[in-house]
């Protein structure tokens, strides 16, 4: 699948949030610390997603 060939050339490691640590060689991450909502940087409207799910 290509979104793990891109992880085993490392083309994924301009991406990295500061909470991450990648191994690129084992194609393991490992969650250093909890990221606060602001550190995550994907664009979502959590509550549309809950209001979702609730029904």
């Amino acid at each position: 699948m290509l979104p793990f060939q891109v992880a085993a050339t490392g083309g994924h490691a301009a991406r990295v949030p500061a909470y991450l640590e990648v191994d690129g060689r084992n194609l393991t991450a490992r969650l250093t610390w909890l990221p606060a909502r602001e550190e995550i940087p994907i664009l979502c409207d959590e509550q549309l997603v809950v209001e979702f799910y609730a029904r």
